[in-house]
């Protein structure tokens, strides 16, 4: 009989601790469910819901554009587009330095000659 007990009271226990994960997957839904609802608000939306039919509207148009730029790429020939890279700060630093040189290198030119004419 004590056997019996010993597996009723396991099973017990088992039990308890699946009813104790179960209630703390609730409550970890229950809390992500109200930080999406936040973050819905934040973003001016009303309601979850018409933050989701925004965002299928959103979804539809991006797939949209995408047919269409196939269709212009098949058009033109045009395959590979790629937007204009930004220059990183060096090298914008050294085209700097290159205009500045430039800028100066005809003033140094025109002392030269101001002095080549006084020496003859």
């Amino acid at each position: 009989m004590g056997r019996v007990c010993g597996l009723t009271f396991f099973k017990g226990k088992e039990k308890k601790e699946a009813q104790n994960k179960i209630d703390q997957c609730k409550e970890r839904i229950r809390k992500q469910k109200d930080e999406l609802y936040i973050l819905v608000k934040k973003g001016g939306y009303p309601n979850v819901q018409k933050f989701m039919d925004g965002n299928r509207t959103a979804y539809k148009i991006m797939e949209q554009y995408k047919k269409e730029l196939e269709v212009w790429k098949q058009k033109t020939g045009q395959n590979d587009i790629q937007p204009d890279k930004k220059k990183s700060v060096l090298e914008r630093l050294k085209e700097n330095e290159k205009r500045v040189k430039e800028r100066e290198r005809p003033k140094s030119l025109n002392k030269r000659k101001k002095h080549d004419w006084l020496d003859l």
